[in-house]
């Protein structure tokens, strides 16, 4: 038992001694933080979670010995981007901060290839629910009038718009089964709680379809469920 208990502290001292080793042979792969490195690693490459130091220094997430992720690099001169890179590169969004001739400058919005291309486009709708959906369509189709109408279709044909369909504002009314609400105002919320059956796989499928539109004008949304 003794002599067990032995070699398995040895063979526990060895296997830390190879991960050691292994860590010391971790290279990364973008030559400005390319000095020292501490972190996950696999087959001699940095990957996983690590921090790199070279001219400059970075925190984050590797991929294939590049930075690939989300990350914070600090340069020489002061300068920090945190946010998401792919392969050694700024993409995605991410917020850099730098200080010209004594000014704080700072860059919040999407960046492609290292380039900042400017701040995100402002969310025009928001799904909560969709519970019960296979897939559904929300577009802005006009701006001369505030009116939101939704279509409910099984199978690729149009139903008639559930009875339980709520929305905050508007004068509804149903016109052809959709359901229309004009003269809504923003942000707009509408609540679809309804049932119908399902042939493929029998019995009732309930649905809740909860949906926010956050910019006047006209709207269409399409609800789809195939059975």
């Amino acid at each position: 038992m003794k002599n067990q208990l032995n070699l398995c502290m040895l063979f526990f001292f060895l296997l830390n001694i190879s991960l050691v080793a292994a860590q010391e042979d971790c290279k990364v792969l973008l030559e400005n933080i390319s000095g020292t490195y501490s972190g996950e690693c696999k087959n001699g490459i940095a990957n996983g979670i690590g921090i790199a130091k070279g001219i400059d220094s970075y925190e984050g997430e590797f991929k294939k010995g590049f930075p690939h992720g989300n990350g914070i690099m600090t340069y020489t001169n002061g300068s920090v981007y945190e946010g998401s890179w792919k392969k050694g590169k700024r993409n995605g969004e991410g917020v850099f901060t730098a200080n010209i001739e004594g000014k704080k400058v700072i860059k919040k919005g999407i960046w492609k290839d290292d380039e900042y291309i400017g701040k995100p486009k402002s969310q025009m709708y928001r799904v909560i629910t969709d519970m019960g959906v296979r897939n559904y369509k929300i577009r802005k189709v006009g701006d001369a009038i505030n009116q939101v109408t939704i279509e409910v279709r099984v199978n690729g044909q149009r139903i008639r718009i559930p009875t339980n369909t709520i929305g905050d504002s508007g004068n509804y009314w149903i016109d052809q089964d959709l359901g229309i609400f004009k003269g809504t105002n923003v942000p707009f919320e509408c609540n679809m709680n309804y049932s119908f059956n399902n042939v493929s796989n029998p019995g009732t499928t309930l649905v809740n379809f909860n949906f926010i539109i956050l910019e006047p004008g006209e709207w269409k949304v399409e609800v789809n469920h195939n059975n």
